[in-house]
């Protein structure tokens, strides 16, 4: 049977643009996959005992700006966050072009991404979730979507999460994010955090034979903002 998606009228994400998203053809990228000549990000968005740990991973085109969803995963609760980082270390040696693994810094969220540079991901950033923070990444999403970027795999749990997910603008000008008691939106931030990546590291720099020579090597590389490093 299909699922079916009622429209909210406080949905941040309206449900045309999310089922338009939808290609039926996608199918997820399995964890043994070997991946060597796409460009990756990763999202990682961290729980524990109420929240799921969940990791969502984009094949990124970087001349099109067009992105797929190619895997997705959702931890047990009380999953060991070791366990968490050991899976995003080996996906992330299997698929050797991984530019960046974005995470939710919040909380115990810097801890772990500390330890996770440690373990040998160097390409982890932390991002903290604050309101202003959380409208840019979801807004960077919703804009992915609205320009027809981004195609996902038929996932009823996935699509229900971003459909879910509601908004309230406060007194202050700001936004307000919040989805229903009994449901989740794991799946949903570890996708906007591998999207937001793409934008956090900017254009893949085109190899050029004479730059490689520079006594600045390093030069020639992607430039991060440090002030979305850490907040």
């Amino acid at each position: 049977m299909e699922a079916e998606f009622a429209e909210d009228e406080n949905a941040f994400f309206p449900l045309a643009i999310v089922t338009a998203c939808v290609d039926g053809q996608l199918e997820y990228t399995e964890f043994e996959a070997r991946i060597a000549d796409r460009l990756i990000y990763v999202g990682v968005d961290f729980g524990k005992h109420r929240d799921h740990s969940v990791v969502a991973a984009i094949d990124y085109d970087n001349e099109s700006r067009n992105a797929k969803l190619i895997h997705m995963h959702r931890f047990a609760l009380e999953t060991e966050y070791s366990s968490v980082i050991g899976y995003i270390k080996a996906i992330v040696s299997r698929w050797q072009k991984t530019r960046q693994v974005s995470t939710d810094v919040t909380g115990v969220g810097d801890f772990i991404t500390e330890e996770m540079k440690r373990s040998g991901i160097p390409q982890a950033v932390g991002i903290q979730l604050t309101i202003p923070s959380k409208t840019d990444i979801l807004g960077n999403l919703k804009e992915m979507m609205q320009a027809g970027r981004l195609s996902i795999p038929y996932d009823s749990e996935l699509i229900s999460e971003i459909t879910n997910q509601r908004f309230e603008l406060m007194k202050s000008g700001q936004v307000q994010f919040s989805h229903p008691e009994d449901s989740h939106d794991d799946r949903l931030w570890a996708l906007a955090l591998a999207c937001y990546g793409t934008r956090m590291i900017g254009p893949v720099p085109t190899y050029h034979p004479v730059a490689a020579l520079s006594k600045r090597p390093g030069a020639i590389g992607p430039n991060r903002p440090s002030n979305l490093l850490r907040r």
